[in-house]
């Protein structure tokens, strides 16, 4: 999910969880119960079937669950840093050009 993890002056790092893991089984099976319904084709004029909507939107909801919950984390851990330290400060460091 993320290209660097938050880690603390002290030096304990701070692991996200896996949200989308956890749920990408989930995902996979209704993606292929929609695969199954009938989609739309609009160079046909095929209308997409009720059932399709509707796995469709089970799908979206799996999806935004997966992004709230990475919103909730995020938002927890932030706040439990800035109300457990007087001081907080970000650094970027160019490791490249170190020796």
């Amino acid at each position: 999910m993320f290209t660097t993890k938050p880690a603390c002056s002290d030096g304990t790092i701070i692991d996200d969880p896996k949200f989308l893991a956890n749920t990408q089984q989930k995902i996979e099976q209704t993606s292929k119960k929609l695969r199954r319904k009938r989609a739309p084709n609009f160079k046909k004029k095929i209308k997409a079937s009720k059932r399709w909507r509707k796995v469709r939107k089970q799908i979206s909801k799996l999806q935004n669950k997966v992004a709230n919950q990475r919103q909730n984390w995020q938002h927890k851990v932030a706040a439990q840093i800035v109300s457990s330290n007087s001081l907080v400060a970000t650094e970027k460091l160019n490791i490249l050009l170190m020796p």
